[in-house]
């Protein structure tokens, strides 16, 4: 090569090189200038995380990341309203309430009964299947057999709305999200969602306050059910995701068809919602030693909150439902992880099927004392279980701790002081009527009951009232947020064709004075 056309290379290389230096020292000393080191942040679940290459200034993210204030001008709560633990009909209370937001004097913040879905989800797209616009539907069982659901419209006369999640947006909107429909495992059971902006008195969905299907949500031939909501700061949108079963044509409170679920993913921005992927299929593997995901495959469900650590990288705690052996003793913890951004995902063991796995489900994972923790609720409705994540792929036998559980959902999160806030039914056994929020301060015993502060935020002498399946977020000003089903049993038999039962989903606020002063 001639030696003027080598040194006309390297030249322009060398300006190339210096122009990209001169960027990255203007870059940091733009940053510096505006602040020492961790004065930059990222927006992530309604808090801010410090960050020295953070997307935003602290103090830009501060004022305005996650700012859920509280309502002002809220009116007290009616009288004639007495949410759950009360003598009242929630259902001739519904309308009058309906996404209406009320100060609770007595327990102390926010409370609403959410806005009820309020338009009949119909059919999806021009499927022939669905063209009787929701009066019947149809459902395909596990050998591709397609059936009429008969006395769709009447078989169940309270519709059935569980599984909520919250989140917080950058702006200050919080998103709430649940399984609406005739009864879990039915068809056309759908995911709602309702908005509450900043300081408003009133969640929206649509005209009238009602909430509304998320679009793209509903398939023909399945039931979608436990939402989770997780904002991706990376990526600047709100990931719904969802296990979805082949739906059932009967109420009956059996669902054979959890052993094919899959989960699937939608993403919200701007105020569009994506349409539909599954991420999560059902699991087989030849070397499993969950009994058999070695045959004919598991079903996957989820539950709770998705822990992210980067861009690429984060974890999707849930659980296997065996096909062939569909019992609760054979379900078992798992976590998914992706290092890619969700292209791909490998599942983790939460623990060894052999050593207690079985049986224990809907993982919460959290971090704790410089630890990651997952809380377990327990089939034999005693107590919570726990593993601990051993930093190399994999987790720690189960082993219990003697914080009571009587088989329903919990939820665990990190307060930003580094405390955990527990939300679950306290109880052992069958009985779902009393709901509390727990918090175990930095450094106390996680797995002793002695070591937390209880908080009751709901309680009935009556056996037939259930609190359940809570979700719980924090805000940056240190306020908690907290949905869960209320339900309310009403006569008529076990007979689920004739009985009528109120499933509804509540939420409060509370503001950081009143946690501090119920929790500190």
């Amino acid at each position: 090569m001639d030696k003027k056309l080598w040194y006309k290379i390297l030249g322009g290389a060398a300006v190339l090189l210096a122009i990209l230096v001169v960027a990255i020292v203007i870059l940091f000393m733009t940053r510096k200038s505006n602040g020492k080191k961790h004065k930059f942040a990222d927006c992530l679940n309604g808090r801010c995380v410090k960050n020295p290459l953070g997307s935003m200034l602290l103090s830009q993210c501060q004022k305005t990341c996650g700012k859920a204030p509280p309502p002002a001008g809220a009116p007290d709560l009616p009288s004639n309203i007495t949410p759950g633990a009360g003598s009242g009909d929630v259902k001739s209370i519904l309308n009058q309430v309906q996404g209406k937001i009320y100060k609770d004097t007595t327990l102390g913040g926010y409370v609403t009964y959410m806005p009820k879905n309020m338009t009949n989800i119909g059919s999806e797209g021009t499927n022939p299947l669905n063209r009787d616009n929701g009066n019947t539907a149809v459902c395909r069982d596990k050998n591709g057999t397609v059936s009429q659901c008969p006395n769709y419209k009447n078989i169940h006369k309270g519709s059935k709305n569980h599984g909520s999640a919250l989140a917080i947006l950058p702006n200050g909107t919080t998103v709430a999200t649940w399984f609406s429909g005739l009864c879990e495992g039915y068809a056309k059971v759908t995911i709602q969602y309702s908005l509450l902006a900043p300081g408003s008195l009133q969640w929206t969905g649509q005209p009238g306050g009602g909430s509304i299907a998320v679009p793209h949500n509903q398939i023909w031939d399945r039931s979608n059910q436990n939402s989770v909501l997780h904002y991706d700061t990376s990526a600047g949108l709100l990931k719904l995701l969802f296990p979805s079963q082949p739906c059932n044509c009967t109420c009956d409170g059996l669902m054979p068809n959890e052993a094919y679920a899959v989960v699937y993913e939608q993403d919200y921005k701007a105020g569009n919602w994506s349409d539909k992927k599954a991420i999560l299929t059902a699991y087989s593997d030849p070397k499993s030693t969950v009994p058999d995901c070695n045959k004919g495959g598991c079903g996957v469900f989820i539950k709770n909150k998705v822990v992210q650590f980067s861009a690429d990288k984060w974890w999707i705690p849930g659980y296997l439902f065996p096909q062939h052996k569909a019992v609760d003793e054979d379900q078992t913890p798992v976590n998914w992880q992706t290092v890619d951004g969700g292209k791909t995902y490998t599942m983790q063991n939460i623990g060894s099927m052999a050593k207690n796995a079985g049986g224990r489900v809907q993982p919460s994972i959290f971090s704790f004392n410089g630890k990651y923790y997952a809380f377990m609720r327990d089939r034999e409705k005693k107590v919570i279980w726990y593993s601990t994540y051993k930093g190399d792929g994999t987790w720690a036998n189960l082993q219990q701790t003697d914080i009571p559980n009587n088989d329903s959902g919990i939820q665990g999160m990190t307060a930003a002081d580094g405390s955990l806030l527990l939300a679950l039914n306290p109880l052992a056994g069958d009985h779902r009527n009393e709901l509390a929020i727990w918090r175990c301060p930095p450094g106390g015993k996680l797995l002793e009951k002695k070591s937390y502060k209880k908080f009751t935020i709901e309680k009935s002498s009556r056996k037939d009232r259930d609190f359940s399946y809570p979700w719980i977020i924090e805000d940056s000003n240190g306020g908690v947020q907290i949905s869960y089903t209320l339900r309310q049993q009403h006569s008529g038999g076990n007979n689920a064709n004739q009985r009528e039962d109120g499933w509804f989903i509540m939420w409060r606020m509370f503001p950081a004075d009143v946690v501090k002063q119920k929790l500190y």
